[in-house]
């Protein structure tokens, strides 16, 4: 399941990142392999996703969020 299909408020952890560009900047804020994540918001129009992970808020475009490989815990 990539993170582009996930509903809002769901929780899910990292398996893989399929995009190494995108790896290597989400490594660089702290979004690793096997890191808790929660959806928080999906905002309209197709825009970004918004995600929270420890203290960490920040948005994703659908296209990156559709590079990342989830599992829903």
């Amino acid at each position: 399941m990539s993170l582009s299909d996930i509903d809002k408020n769901s929780q899910f952890k990292i398996l893989s990142i399929n995009n190494p560009n995108l790896k290597e900047r989400l490594i660089e804020m702290g979004l690793c392999l096997g890191v808790k994540v929660r959806l928080l918001q999906r905002l309209p129009f197709g825009g970004p996703l918004v995600l929270n992970f420890g203290s960490s808020t920040f948005a994703l475009r659908k296209e990156d969020a559709s590079c990342i490989e989830i599992q829903k815990i």
